[in-house]
């Protein structure tokens, strides 16, 4: 099992204890898409069909973009949606039909700064 954790790096905005990376973490023997998207967008096919592929037991790192933090990117209120989907369902009948849907969906989460706090910067399935 790979396990990587959130790191703390500090860069030209982002101060000391803060964090660039979101772990995305697979705890399952399934093999998994994930998808991100703001809650004011809907998850179609505008760009790539999801995000990342994510192998059983593994973890991923999602960095944020720029000089900036997790910390400073959520304003209050402000949340985003993650989407884990099942990667057999997402290759058997393809993201076209998945797109917009919930087949295939196995986790939503929403996930603000109070949910990466509370969770150690850590998105984890199941």
């Amino acid at each position: 099992m790979v396990l990587l954790s959130s790191t703390c790096r500090k860069s030209k905005d982002c101060p000391k204890d803060f964090h660039n990376d979101i772990t995305i973490s697979n705890n399952s023997t399934l093999t998994l898409n994930w998808k991100h998207f703001d809650p004011d967008s809907i998850y179609t096919l505008n760009g790539a069909p999801y995000d990342e592929i994510l192998g059983p037991k593994v973890a991923a790192l999602y960095k944020i973009r720029g000089e900036t933090c997790w910390e400073e990117s959520f304003p209050e209120g402000h949340s985003k949606y993650f989407l884990i989907f099942d990667n057999d369902t997402v290759q058997a009948i393809g993201w076209e039909q998945i797109s917009g849907t919930n087949r295939g969906l196995l986790k939503r989460v929403e996930v603000d700064l109070d949910y990466l706090t509370n969770n150690d910067f850590t998105i984890a399935y199941p």
